[in-house]
């Protein structure tokens, strides 16, 4: 497994990258992403690989803290981490 495709890419959620599959059970939720781009059944759009990286950098805005929810921080709650992307075979469907 690789940490990312493209080295320039933030945790999900801030989170640091977990290369340890045996740890994952003990958490809530692992975030692995799938950088896929094989045959697109939708016009001619490419650039689904890049899909787990727009994710994860739009996640590092979320800071877990809910206000509305009587000043509940998530990560008080929630055990998370980013397993990194997934390999992917190119010929692969």
């Amino acid at each position: 497994m690789k940490k990312f495709v493209y080295g320039n890419t933030p945790g999900m959620l801030k989170q640091e990258i977990n290369e340890d599959p045996a740890s994952y059970a003990a958490q809530d939720a692992v975030f692995m992403g799938i950088p896929w781009e094989g045959g697109v059944t939708w016009s001619s759009y490419a650039g689904t690989e890049l899909l787990p990286k727009a994710i994860r950098n739009a996640s590092a805005r979320y800071t877990g803290y809910l206000p509305e929810l009587d000043d509940i921080n998530v990560w008080d709650n929630l055990k998370v981490t980013d397993g990194g992307d997934l390999g992917c075979e190119p010929s692969d469907t």
